[in-house]
Parts: C-alpha cells; structure tokens; sequence
C-alpha cells in the first residue's frame, strides 16, 4: 500500500523503525490445486478470509481440520467451538468463484477422531443471492464524504484533528495496538501518541507514527503549518523520543514531525515536579502555543504556580526551533484547567474550565462563581495574562475548545448542566444531564451570543471552528434522541454530532444543518477541523461494530474500540455522489 509507518519510540534515533511498508493483504497461491487463500486485502469486513477458486478448480478437495474442540456445531453463523466448555466462534470463509455465478450455501461438519473435526463444503449450489448494492451499507448521516474505522487491534481514540492545503487530515490520540494501522512487529512500549495522516480521499493512509517511550504517552491536541504535523500531548516516559527525560509524575510534550512523519523535526518537555499535561495547540507562523494543566509548583522557570491539591492552566510557546519563549500558569485556589487554544496576532486565547471563586479577572458573568464554569483568558505575547473570565450558571459548566476569527471574535464549544446558563439565543435547556453549548464573545471577552444545543439526554460540544463567512462549525456526542437534527435518528447509546451555524440563520439556536453519525455502540467525539470549502472533519472514538463507513480505507472495528476519520460536507455546500464498487463475495453458510 502507499501508506507507511514509523515507530519514533525511545530517546535512540538509532532504534527508531522509519518508513515500514503496510500491506493489505496476504495471497497464498494455490493452498489447492487452483486455488487460493486470502486474508485481509478484500476480505477484510466480517469474514477475514476468503477462498477464491479458479474455473476448473475441485472445490471438493477444500477442507478445514480443528483439533482440540470438544464440540463442533455449524449454525446460522460462524461455526461454533466447545474448546475445554468455553464457546469460541470460527469464521467460515467467503468465497469467490471465477466465471461463476453461484454459491456454496452449506458445509458438512464430520469428526475426524478424538477433539479433531473436519469442515468441508457441501456439493449443494445455489444462485447467489445478494448484490454488491445489497452489501453496502449507507451510512445514516447526511452529506458524509468518507468515514471510516482508524485502529488495530486494541484500545484506540482520536483525540484531535487538523486539515491541510490540501484537504489531508492528520489525527492524534493514543493507542494500545501494536498492529496500528496493520504494519508487522511491536514497537510500543504501551500506550502511545499515534499521529496518522489520512488523505484527501479517506480511501487511504498516507503515514501512520507512533510517538512515545516506555511509558504512557497521549496525544491530546494537533496542529498543521503546510504538511507538517505539531502534536502536543501528555508523557510519563523517560525515554520519550527526542526530549530529554522529564522531571515529575508526567510533562507535557510537543513534537513537530516531517513532511513524510518518519522524523521529528524537534520534541521538548515542559514541566515540573508533579502532573503535567498537554490538551491543545495552535500555530501562528512564528511558533507553536500550547496549553493545558499542571499541579507542578515550579513549570519551565515560572514558579507559584500551584499546589500539590490543585491544578492550574498551563500555557506556554515554543519558537520555530522548539525552544520556549515562555511559560506561564494562572489560576485559582481550585483545580482550573485549560483544554484548548486560539492564537491571532501573537495573543493566545484559551477556554477550560475553572472550580475557583477566585479565579483572576472579570466577576463571573453568571453570578454563581466555583460551581464549576468555563474560563475564557487572553494572553500576549509574552505570556503576560491580558485579560480572563468565567461563564457559566448554577451546575458545572466547561469549554473544551476555542477558535478566534478575522476580527478577534472568539467561539467556544462546551457544555453545562445549568438550568440558568446566561443564553442570549431564546433557546432552552434540553433536559437530559448536559446540553452543549455554543458561545460567541467579543474582544473584550463579553458575551454576544451563546445558547443550548441539546436534547433529553447527556450532551457535549468538544470541537468548533470558524470559517472566513463567519459560520461556525461544531461537533461533539450526544445521547439525545431528539437532538435537533435535520435527519436521521440516534443509533446507540451515545452518537457523534455534526452541526453547522451562522449567526444570520432563524432563531433560535441558529443551526442551518446537523446530523447524527455512529452505529449501535457507544460513539464519542472528540476534535473537529474545517477545510476552505466548508467541509466538517471529525475525529473520536467508536466502539459499534456497525459504525457507518463509506469510501474509507477502514471497514471493521479492531479491537474494543477504534479512533474514527470522517468528512462531512454541510447541507448547503452538498458533496458529489459517490460511486462504491465493492468485490463480489460469496459466503459459505454452515
């Protein structure tokens, strides 16, 4: 495949695996005469093998022996396994029939001696009966360009995306799969940050890297200037690649990759002696600044800080060479904590979420400080804290990202469980234990829009961003069945949710489209980016075996969940139709 992976693992370049080719499947040329057995490649999705026999071939001589069951029993499904009284499921093999246009439709189980049993496919033929149209299943969100599964075959999330120039997405998180996205060999020291990099089709992955040390390594926020990657993240590794090893219980990281994210361009630590984490990123040409949190007394120089019982928002720049121009944490005598970051004219603007009542700036704008609201802070390009607030009502209240536009506006996406939340938007709480919330504020960090954006259930806005029309685009999960949503219907416990606004759309909450995407599982989202075009990027986790994919490179969850890529067009910049040819595959069916 054109896709590669690269496992920075460690503070040795030395042992560090460049550039280790990826393939998609593997063919074993006539396992029986004419023939063959393949795994992966076109047999991937539900039945991972696939036998396809050449015209003339004796499909009779085809058979498959398992020892050591106690019990073999072929039902409607895979076959069924008593191995030492626990069932295991065995899936049979999909067919392909060259100039043929039937289908072996069952199979004869016999014993072959003691634990030992034979499967082999019955002569009964039959006309195939299901279409390739058939197989193919719509995803239920409107305006869906690609999606598609990203992970192997464990734990793995997507924490954040971002877009580039030319409509590549770059996606960060963490991962417990040492065959992440499918290249051989175990690399990882445990969890790591994972940076892959999809292209503009979503049919294929560019690069995939694994970042990290011996430890636990997260990637928590991610930023593009031209094609080359910023991530930045949380560590406890000692080890981790290109840095020198950290000081406390975990640092933040940030490392800048390549072009073909096979090298680091440059890492670095920032920390103290406690918890110290990285949640979001920004570029503006001239440097790269981050945020998060730290209970570190002492953090890159900056001293006071906090306290061992509390948390402080961290935010710190790096040059162009990766080395820091400053750092700086700021915050009450609660936990406050920072999540993401905007950055226009060298002013950085950070949202969180604070529990203090004396958090520094402006009153509380909604008369109920420490019950846990959002912080908006301003800060200039030294550091120096311009200005900050707190937003919020009676319940807990958070943001959990930021994006500024051309004027200096800043739009926040978060969510509260407050009844009084100060909405300027005539809208009302959904219900449910959380409504997401969507906020528009001034330079001068005063609100001038913010509503409710929710239904019955729990929901939570995680991503937004602005476009240069000033609509802004907002993601996040939901387990709302009447989330108000054009089209389209909750399909499992929790869906991700895509939703465009513009402040000149109808009252009240100033929505021009929103959809649902997930399958029956849990789905939860976690990073959104825009193109020029208007085309909404997400990012998360998923944990549905019938998570909608469509025109995406990943067709099958891999472990206990995977990250997910999709692209949505909106409903008023309609996407092209999308033609899918999918292989011609015959089942056995026990």
């Amino acid at each position: 495949m054109p896709a590669h992976v690269s496992y920075l693992i460690g503070n040795d370049p030395a042992r560090w695996q460049r550039d280790v080719p990826v393939w998609s499947g593997v063919r074993y040329r006539d396992l029986y005469p004419g023939i063959d057995l393949v795994i992966g490649g076109d047999a991937t999705g539900t039945i991972p093998w696939r036998l396809e026999a050449r015209a003339g071939a004796d499909v009779s001589r085809v058979a498959l022996q398992v020892e050591g069951a106690a019990a073999a029993a072929a039902g409607d499904g895979p076959l069924r396994l008593d191995i030492r009284g626990r069932g295991v499921d065995l899936a049979l093999p999909a067919w392909a029939m060259e100039g043929r246009s039937d289908q072996i439709r069952s199979t004869v189980v016999r014993q072959a001696g003691d634990d030992a049993f034979v499967i082999a496919p019955s002569s009964q033929h039959q006309d195939a009966v299901e279409s390739a149209a058939g197989m193919a299943a719509a995803p239920h969100a409107t305006g869906v360009v690609y999606s598609t599964y990203l992970g192997g075959s464990a734990w793995d999330a997507g924490y954040a995306i971002a877009v580039d120039s030319f409509g590549s997405a770059y996606v960060t998180g963490e991962t417990d799969s040492t065959d992440f996205p499918g290249a051989p060999g175990d690399y990882t020291g445990g969890t790591d940050a994972f940076v892959a990099k999809v292209d503009n089709t979503g049919s294929g992955l560019i690069y995939t890297t694994y970042l990290g040390g011996s430890g636990l390594d997260i990637g928590g926020g991610i930023a593009v200037n031209g094609t080359l990657a910023h991530v930045v993240g949380e560590t406890n590794s000692s080890d981790f690649p290109g840095a020198p090893g950290g000081a406390g219980d975990s640092d933040l990281f940030i490392a800048a990759l390549n072009a073909n994210g096979n090298d680091i361009l440059y890492a670095s630590l920032l920390g103290g002696s406690g918890f110290d984490t990285g949640t979001g990123v920004a570029l503006d040409g001239t440097g790269a600044y981050v945020v998060g949190s730290t209970n570190s007394t002492e953090v890159g120089g900056t001293t006071g800080c906090a306290n061992s019982s509390n948390r402080n928002v961290l935010v710190a720049r790096f040059n162009a060479a990766g080395a820091l121009t400053y750092a700086t944490c700021f915050g009450g005598s609660q936990d406050d904590e920072g999540y993401a970051i905007a950055v226009r004219n060298e002013t950085a603007y950070v949202t969180g979420e604070s529990d203090s009542v004396d958090f520094p700036g402006t009153p509380p704008q909604d008369g109920w400080p420490g019950a846990g609201d959002i912080l908006v802070a301003g800060l200039g390009a030294n550091g120096a804290l311009l200005g900050s607030t707190l937003i919020g009502g009676t319940g807990e209240d958070w943001g959990n990202d930021i994006a500024v536009d051309g004027d200096g506006s800043l739009y926040i996406a978060g969510a509260t469980s407050s009844l009084l939340f100060p909405v300027t938007s005539g809208s009302s709480y959904g219900g449910g234990s959380s409504d997401a919330v969507i906020l528009k504020l001034n330079g001068l960090l005063q609100i001038e829009f913010a509503t409710h954006l929710g239904g019955n259930g729990e929901d939570t806005g995680y991503g937004i961003a602005v476009d240069a029309a000033k609509a802004f685009y907002v993601a996040g999960t939901t387990g709302s069945a009447n989330f108000p949503v054009g089209t389209g219907a909750l399909a499992g416990e929790t869906d991700v949710f895509v939703a465009r606004m513009h402040l000149g759309a109808p009252a009240p909450n100033k929505v021009t489209y929103a959809t649902y995407l997930g399958g029956t599982g849990v789905d939860e989202n976690y990073g959104v980016a825009t193109d020029t075009a208007g085309n909404i990027f997400v990012t998360g986790y998923t944990e549905s075996t019938d998570f909608p994919t469509l025109n995406g490179f990943g067709s099958q969850l891999g472990g206990a969940s995977d990250g997910f890529v999709a692209k949505i067009a909106t409903i008023d910049r309609p996407a092209a139709a999308a033609v899918v040819v999918l292989p011609l595959l015959y089942r056995m069916s026990p």
